[in-house]
């Protein structure tokens, strides 16, 4: 997958080998490549501005918060409490975010998950897909 901002000129892909990378538009060559997670990127969103990306990994059930203006592109883990069940169906899943409040939603399965991107914390969990009515 890819997220660009045509006016800066540049572009975080991720894919299948667990990497993000961030490209110049201009020149074809990559500024960073961001490593962390043990399974293929299948979701990411980045805010421009601030120069962070929040990224989702099915294979090792984590949310992945990148700064990628500082060198080596630090990322912090935010996962589920410790035991918590990951995602059943492989290749699915994803995160949307809302960079100014500082929230995220992180679905997998038939679960959403509230997360605060500040605090770097589980808010709650959401329950419903998948589920007799």
């Amino acid at each position: 997958g890819v997220e660009a901002k045509w006016s800066a000129r540049r572009a975080l892909s991720f894919g299948d080998d667990g990497l993000l990378c961030l490209w110049n538009l201009d020149t074809g060559l990559p500024l960073r490549t961001l490593r962390g997670h043990v399974g293929p990127v299948w979701s990411a969103e980045v805010d421009w501005d601030s120069q962070r990306a929040l990224s989702w990994s099915f294979v090792d059930n984590k949310l992945r918060l990148w700064n990628f203006r500082e060198e080596g592109g630090d990322a912090t883990e935010l996962e589920a409490s410790p035991g918590a069940e990951g995602c059943v169906s492989p290749w699915s899943g994803g995160v949307e975010v809302d960079w100014e409040r500082q929230r995220a939603v992180s679905w997998c399965s038939s679960k959403l998950r509230v997360w605060d991107l500040e605090r770097g914390c589980l808010l709650q969990e959401l329950v419903g897909h998948g589920l007799p009515t």
